[in-house]
């Protein structure tokens, strides 16, 4: 399979939104999308890249870098989508390696992740092990 994993652009984010249904049921609407993207792109500690199969976008996932107060660089990855009909193809994997090479030329010590329970054996097949518990408190909305 022919796959490429590039750096998100503006015209891909229709998409990728659709994408990340899967994920989370909260689309904002469409008039909103220039604005969001303003906002992911200004952002000098995100990136975002997406799979791409025959200029259709099968796939997406981002990182986030931080830096602690001693200094250490942390990648946090969010939102790894794959497309139903194209899961089982090591896409996922593909968007996570490139995530991590991010995180490598950043400097970060660790990678770091959450994911549903249904999804550890494949994130443990990409070299991430189960590391203590996450916890969240949403704080608006249905997300």
């Amino acid at each position: 399979m022919n796959i490429l994993i590039r750096n998100i652009e503006k015209r891909d984010i229709e998409s990728v939104i659709h994408l990340l249904q899967d994920v989370s049921k909260f689309e904002p609407g469409k008039e909103r999308y220039s604005c969001i993207w303003r906002k992911f792109d200004s952002q000098n500690d995100a990136c975002g890249v997406v799979a791409e199969k025959e200029r259709e976008i099968v796939g997406y996932g981002e990182i986030f870098i931080r830096h602690n107060i001693r200094g250490g660089g942390i990648g946090y990855v969010e939102d790894i989508v794959v497309k139903p009909i194209f899961r089982n193809n090591g896409i996922g994997k593909l968007l996570l390696d490139r995530l991590y090479s991010l995180a490598i030329r950043e400097g970060c010590y660790k990678l770091s992740l959450q994911c549903k329970e249904r999804n550890i054996a494949f994130y443990e097949s990409c070299g991430f092990n189960v590391s203590g518990v996450a916890m969240q408190r949403f704080l608006k909305g249905d997300n």
